[in-house]
């Protein structure tokens, strides 16, 4: 299967830095489910504010808001581990609207670099808070009989 997004939600800024989530957001491959639920906020944390410049792109740019909603509940929820949420990450910068390669490729590598710093300053309240706006699904947990 195809990595895709079943589900592209509207979006709307709430201030300079922050966007919420109009809308589920659900995200499908060959291993996961990933929901992101109405209402989710989103200030591009797994990504530092001094790479924005740099990149010459912000995580509320419209080829990337989907993906950083995605990575900044796993992120938050730490449902999957640092480079499984880094790798679908990349994988739905890929979907269109898209990024170009240089652009997937430098924000990868930022999050790769300085993702530590907020995956590491999650707490257990702020872990548990965070898997209220969403769930994944291992796909190899399901019965076949129930994958679409």
């Amino acid at each position: 299967m195809k990595p895709t997004l079943t589900e592209k939600p509207s979006y709307i800024p709430i201030t300079r830095r922050e966007v919420i989530l109009q809308g589920d957001l659900v995200y499908e491959d060959t291993s996961y489910i990933v929901r992101v639920y109405d209402g989710y906020k989103t200030d591009g944390g797994s990504l530092p504010r001094l790479s924005w410049t740099f990149l010459g792109i912000t995580p509320f740019s419209p080829s990337c808001v989907f993906a950083f909603f995605l990575h900044d509940f796993l992120y938050q929820s730490q449902l999957l581990t640092r480079r499984t949420s880094d790798g679908l990450l990349y994988t739905v910068l890929s979907i269109p609207p898209r990024c170009n390669f240089v652009q997937r490729w430098l924000i990868w590598s930022h999050v790769r670099l300085y993702g530590w710093i907020p995956w590491r300053n999650k707490t257990p309240r702020t872990i548990t808070e965070g898997r209220k706006f969403g769930e994944v699904i291992r796909k190899r947990h399901l019965h076949r009989s129930a994958i679409k």
